[in-house]
């Protein structure tokens, strides 16, 4: 869940995801910051024969900050946050997906990499701010183009009208449960 969540609001690459540490996520609170905002280090980013050697993914979504500062400080620093292998990761994300009924694949339903995309168009249509989307994603020079077919290819392959009415209300119910869970997985971090 976590994963999905700061794939999505992070616009990241799943290998950079699945490659972070403790170290690469300076807290608010290990910078002694009040603003809540963390800027997620990524040292090898997959463009940077073409782009910047190293980049940064800002998170500042409340909820998700939150969770992170409840469960990182028990990490060290060279643990990986995401201890999975991309093959376990891909089943994992396989079995959430074909639980709300949603195909796993490409092109028909939704695979890992559509976290990226997936929160490329969410992010565009809060702010409604193409360079600001652009620059959240890493998507500079020659890659730059990429947002505008992940918007237009996003927005136009909704899997929720798709969807039969059982698992319509699936997708209901977990959205209703939303607080509930969250307040379930805060009490397990604490």
């Amino acid at each position: 869940g976590l994963f999905v969540l700061m794939a999505f609001l992070g616009l990241f690459r799943l290998g950079e995801l699945l490659k972070l540490t403790r170290s690469d996520v300076p807290l608010p609170s290990d910078l002694l910051s009040s603003k809540q905002v963390c800027f997620v280090r990524i040292g090898q980013p997959k463009n940077r024969r073409i782009s910047a050697r190293r980049e940064h993914v800002r998170l500042e979504d409340p909820m998700l900050i939150y969770l992170l500062e409840l469960w990182l400080p028990r990490l060290s620093p060279t643990t990986r946050l995401f201890r999975m292998s991309y093959d376990n990761m891909r089943k994992y994300h396989n079995a959430l997906v074909s639980f709300f009924g949603i195909s796993t694949s490409d092109g028909v339903g939704l695979t890992p990499a559509s976290h990226r995309g997936g929160g490329a168009t969410w992010m565009f249509e809060q702010t409604g701010d193409l360079d600001l989307t652009r620059w959240r994603g890493r998507w500079a020079g020659p890659t730059s183009r990429t947002l505008e077919v992940y918007i237009q290819e996003v927005a136009a392959a909704s899997v929720l009208p798709g969807l039969d009415v059982a698992h319509r209300q699936r997708v209901l119910s977990f959205a209703q449960a939303a607080n509930d869970l969250w307040q379930e997985l805060v009490n397990q971090l604490l």
